[in-house]
């Protein structure tokens, strides 16, 4: 029994069955470094869901703008070939960068604690 309730108590088990987008906060903060693997993201959040650049016109180079006006946010830069992946919690979409299955420009050191409303990062 006091196995299960630590298991519940766990934000990745809680943010897979109900999306809260404070578990999927608490996760990508405390748990992923740059440099961790898309494997460990998949087995602690689940999928995600690739971003298809073709579906959003302009998005792409909005990420690539904000690389170029914040160099700090953006050190490894955008290469032909990195993935984007968004979780979805609430009406939150956090989106992560990947390229040969790690993670790469993530910091989220600067992302508030709480999430109140919407964010897309």
């Amino acid at each position: 029994m006091g196995l299960s309730i630590v298991h519940w108590n766990d934000p990745a088990v809680r943010y897979r069955r109900t999306q809260s987008a404070d578990d999927l906060l608490t996760v990508l903060k405390e748990r992923l470094r740059n440099g961790d693997s898309v494997a460990k993201l998949e087995r602690l959040l689940g999928p995600g869901e690739l971003v298809d650049f073709t579906r959003i016109p302009g998005y792409r180079g909005l990420i690539e703008r904000n690389c170029r006006q914040d160099p700090a946010t953006c050190p490894d830069g955008i290469k032909e070939g990195d993935k984007f992946l968004s979780y979805r919690g609430g009406n939150t979409i956090l989106t992560v960068q990947a390229r040969d299955g790690r993670l790469v420009n993530y910091d989220p050191s600067g992302w508030p604690s709480k999430l109140g409303g919407a964010l897309g990062l």
